[in-house]
């Protein structure tokens, strides 16, 4: 409805392709993007600066303290809400969800027909799909996506299931809440919560997160790399992905086993492809998202296939697999999460 504004607000520090296929997407979508950008001199915030439709915020110090902190917050997260809370108290628009960069909203039914549906209930819970690849799938968005599995994760993923513990995702498996403004609850990129702990929600029907967690194996090797040696963080972490990433560590080679490790998790047979679309949970949404940046009228040219992502990375995934080579031992003296 032309009178209703709804918006999508994101923390972000990642390659220009990436930013600008999230934001395209959303404003295709009908959205009003907001961009915090987590590194004030990012190269890719002018650039989005000039997308009609989308505010540039840069996380400079006096961004930190606007918002009430005598630093920078070391730990992403807190970035991450305290950036949500803001663009919700400050109203950018009457309905506001925060993603990563990652993260591209499908709403095959409209974002308001679930908005509508929420009644009584204080906030709507998005879940979230997972890209995989199949074993001929290339570009950074092909690919079906698979959701939680409810039973025996080895029956389908045999040795891998104990990396994708308890419901058969690499990645997160919660919700993510979509908020009025100026809710008077406590809002976090994962859930809503009063006083006396959580507050009622409505489960989106068709709304998805769709997480594309690693656009490519180089790419998904560099954000392994960099929680690696940010020890601390890891403890974060559920048992099953730590132990993944401790594999990665532990390796003789860890740039080949970080890109191995992709390929492990996301790259699929056929038959656990099949094996997923027998127990429904392998779903096919259309994610159009070079359509999105020429329809936008964005910078172009958009490269699909990844290789200008990789180039960028390259030299990246390099310094870092050898920065986790040379504190191994230290690395992997990280207690285990619980």
């Amino acid at each position: 409805m032309a009178d209703r504004r709804w918006g999508v607000v994101a923390t972000v520090r990642e390659p220009l392709e990436l930013v600008l296929a999230f934001a395209c997407h959303h404003l295709d979508m009908g959205a009003e993007v907001t961009l915090f950008f987590d590194d004030p001199d990012d190269p890719a915030a002018p650039v989005l600066e000039r997308i009609r439709g989308v505010r540039v915020i840069r996380c400079d110090g006096a961004h930190w303290a606007a918002m009430g902190w005598d630093r920078r917050p070391d730990i992403q997260t807190p970035r991450q809400n305290t950036n949500f809370r803001w663009a919700v108290a400050e109203e950018l628009a009457d309905w506001l969800i925060h993603l990563d960069a990652d993260e591209f909203l499908w709403a095959p039914e409209g974002v308001w027909a679930e908005i509508d549906a929420v009644g009584s209930a204080d906030w709507l819970a998005v879940p979230p799909w997972e890209r995989v690849l199949g074993p001929d799938d290339a570009g950074l968005f092909s690919g079906p996506f698979r959701g939680p599995v409810e039973g025996d994760l080895t029956a389908i993923y045999g040795r891998e299931a104990r990396f994708l513990e308890p419901r058969g995702l690499a990645g997160y498996a919660s919700a993510k809440p979509m908020v009025p403004a100026h809710t008077p609850h406590h809002v976090v990129t994962h859930r809503v919560t009063g006083p006396n702990g959580p507050i009622p929600r409505h489960r989106a029907e068709t709304l998805r997160v769709l997480h594309v967690e690693g656009l490519t194996p180089v790419h998904w090797a560099v954000k392994q790399l960099r929680y690696a040696v940010q020890s601390p963080r890891r403890i974060l972490m559920r048992p099953a992905r730590y132990a993944a990433l401790r594999e990665i560590i532990a390796a003789p080679d860890v740039r080949a086993a970080a890109l191995e490790r992709f390929e492990l998790t996301y790259r699929l047979s056929r038959d656990r492809l099949e094996a997923l679309e027998r127990v429904g949970a392998l779903h096919h949404p259309r994610l159009d998202v070079a359509g999105a940046v020429e329809r936008t009228g964005a910078p172009g040219p958009f490269d699909a296939t990844g290789a200008r992502l990789d180039e960028a990375l390259d030299a990246v995934l390099g310094r870092l697999a050898e920065e986790v080579s040379e504190r191994r031992d230290e690395l992997l003296a990280v207690p285990l999460p619980t």
